[in-house]
């Protein structure tokens, strides 16, 4: 490849295409796995689950814990 840096959108798509790939089928892949790991990230483990599940406020715990993993606010819908 050159040396000219490309936004790494451009650097995927020139890649993708190279290799005849369907775009729209590899943004979604993209988009799923980020939600994949979105997901991961926010989930507790088993016992901190468990021990939620027992409290009044467990469920607003978690959202606690979830917003604090990603950075940013999820919201329960």
């Amino acid at each position: 490849m050159n040396n000219v840096s490309l936004p790494i959108d451009a650097e995927i798509r020139a890649l993708a295409l190279q290799l005849h790939l369907d775009l729209g089928l590899l943004f979604q892949e993209i988009k799923w796995a980020l939600g994949e790991e979105r997901i991961n990230r926010a989930t507790p483990t088993y016992d901190q689950f468990r021990e939620w599940s027992r409290e009044r406020d467990g469920l607003n715990r978690f959202w606690e814990f979830a917003n604090l993993q990603i950075g940013t606010e999820l919201l329960p819908d």
